[in-house]
C-alpha cells in the first residue's frame, strides 16, 4: 500500500461473508482487503448468488454479503471492451443480478460497482521496448507497474540521461514524473518510495507500453487496460437498489 489505513469492509460490525473466486479467494491482497477470516471461494456465479439469497432469507440479524466476478474484467483485457466476447459476459452479469434483485427480501439493499473501468489501446500506440534499446541500458532492472503506468529503477547517475530520452521519445504519450512529484513530499514512506523507484511513467490517452525482456518475448498482448488516469479507466457506476421481487418474510419467497 502506499498510504497506510484499513479498508472500510474491515471496519464492519455486522456479520460479513466475501465470496471471491477460489483462484485468488487465498491470496495476499484478498486476505488485506476482506479479513482472510471472511472469504469463501466459489467457482459459479449462479451458484454464489443462491447462497446469497438464501443466506440474507435466513438471517435474523444485519448482515452484509460481498460477491466479486472478475470475468468481465478479464475478458476485456484479453479482447478489448466492444468484442463480443466481452458483451456476452456484461449480459451475463446483468441478466444474474435482475435473478439477485427478484430473489432477495424487501429489507435487503442491492448494491452494485466495479473497482475501475477500461480504456482500449489501439496497435499504433502499443510501444514495444527491446532489449538492446538504449533506455533499457539505463535500468537496473525492467520496468514494474502495468502498461499503462510504468515505474522505473534507473541506474545511479543517470536520471538525466533518461529522462530526456525518454522524454523525446514517447513525451507525446507518457507522462514522466519522480515519485515525490507523483505523490508529494510527506507521509510517504521511505520502503514504499524505494519501490516506485527513480520515475513513473503514466500513459496519456489510449497508449501503452512494455519493456521486453528477451528478444523472443512476448509484445503488448492486453488489448485494454485500466492502469492510467483517463476517466473511462477511473470512473466506475455505483447502482443502489432496494429489491422488490421478494417478501419481507423470508419464508414466504420462493425462487
Amino acid at each position: 500500500m502506499v498510504y497506510t489505513g484499513s479498508p472500510e469492509p474491515l471496519r464492519f460490525k455486522r456479520n460479513s461473508v466475501n465470496y471471491i473466486p477460489s483462484l485468488s479467494s487465498d491470496s495476499v491482497a484478498t486476505g488485506a482487503l476482506h479479513g482472510r477470516e471472511t472469504v469463501v471461494g466459489y467457482g459459479d456465479l449462479r451458484g454464489v448468488i443462491d447462497k446469497v439469497v438464501e443466506r440474507v432469507r435466513m438471517a435474523s440479524e444485519p448482515n452484509y454479503s460481498h460477491i466479486f466476478w472478475p470475468r468481465v474484467d478479464n475478458v476485456s483485457h484479453e479482447v478489448g471492451t466492444g468484442h463480443p466476447d466481452t458483451l456476452r459476459e456484461v449480459s451475463f452479469v446483468d441478466a444474474e443480478l435482475g435473478r439477485l434483485a427478484q430473489l432477495l427480501p424487501e429489507n435487503a439493499t442491492l448494491v452494485v460497482t466495479a473497482d475501475h473501468g477500461h480504456l482500449d489501446m489501439p496497435d499504433q500506440r502499443k510501444f514495444v521496448i527491446e532489449p538492446d534499446d538504449p533506455l533499457t541500458a539505463l535500468l537496473i532492472d525492467g520496468p514494474s507497474g502495468d502498461e499503462r503506468t510504468l515505474m522505473f529503477h534507473v541506474v545511479e547517475g543517470q536520471e538525466e540521461k533518461f529522462a530526456a530520452e525518454f522524454k523525446r521519445r514517447f513525451g507525446d504519450y507518457f507522462l514522466l514524473l519522480s515519485a515525490a512529484e507523483l505523490l508529494g513530499p510527506d507521509g510517504v514512506s521511505d520502503f514504499t518510495l524505494s519501490r516506485l523507484g527513480t520515475f513513473t511513467a503514466i500513459a496519456r490517452h489510449d497508449a501503452g507500453m512494455k519493456f521486453r525482456r528477451t528478444a523472443d518475448g512476448t509484445g503488448l498482448t492486453l488489448n485494454a487496460q485500466h492502469g492510467g488516469l483517463t476517466p473511462a479507466e477511473m470512473l466506475v457506476p455505483v447502482i443502489i437498489a432496494k429489491p422488490r421481487g421478494c417478501s419481507a418474510r423470508y419464508a414466504n419467497c420462493s425462487g
